[in-house]
């Protein structure tokens, strides 16, 4: 149980990161790609596929965050 709590605080944590961090690298991670728009009753929630790859590591400084 405590793993799961802390992977999801991890999860959570890296989301963060690349949301607050965005809008540097708009172009590169969210331009041309997959995208998916999930309605509800008030506002529309927009969610970006972006691949947890070298380069995103890099990017957004999570190599401390994710073991590759």
């Amino acid at each position: 149980m405590f793993k799961e709590k802390q992977l999801k605080r991890e999860y959570y944590n890296i989301i963060s990161i690349i949301s607050l961090n965005i809008d540097r690298y708009i172009e590169k991670d969210i331009i041309g790609k997959e995208m998916i728009v999930v309605y509800d009753d008030i506002i529309p929630d927009l969610f970006i596929k972006i691949p947890i790859d070298k380069d995103v590591i890099d990017r957004y400084g999570l190599s401390d965050k994710i073991k590759t």
